[in-house]
């Protein structure tokens, strides 16, 4: 298979005259699984980057990396949490009172993500996999 760029032009011309196109044919085959695999890590990218429609916390697991507290040499705590039999608070109370949980649970946990400074350097994060404050 072939992939092929075109781009067309309308050449100069003269009212009444015919109209002329130029065009180009360029084989891009070559750069198209280049392409493909940037459209599909961007596409990976934009779902990691989007918070968490239920607590609002980010889901880009590349916030989560502690190269940013060991190279300034501060202290790097993780927190990694599950909250146990929560299908079984699911199921008995509905998924909005579930729903409800998740997001003041979210709250507490935000609510300690200020450093003893006064900034929010601290990041919160949310999987169907994991939780985790750095």
């Amino acid at each position: 298979m072939i992939w092929l760029e075109a781009n067309f032009k309308i050449a100069e011309h003269s009212p009444g005259d015919d109209l002329e196109l130029v065009g180009v044919l360029l084989d891009v085959s070559k750069q198209k699984p280049v392409e493909d695999e940037l459209s599909s890590a961007n596409l990976k990218l934009g779902q990691l980057a989007t918070p968490d429609g239920l607590t609002g916390w980010r889901t880009d697991a590349a916030s989560m990396h502690p190269s940013r507290s060991l190279c300034q040499d501060q202290v790097l705590s993780v927190l990694l949490m599950d909250i146990d039999h929560f299908k079984g608070f699911n199921d008995a109370f509905g998924h909005q009172a579930g729903d409800a949980c998740l997001r003041r649970i979210s709250e507490v946990i935000g609510s300690g993500r200020q450093t003893p400074e006064g900034s929010q350097r601290d990041t919160a994060a949310r999987s169907s996999r994991w939780s985790c404050r750095v």
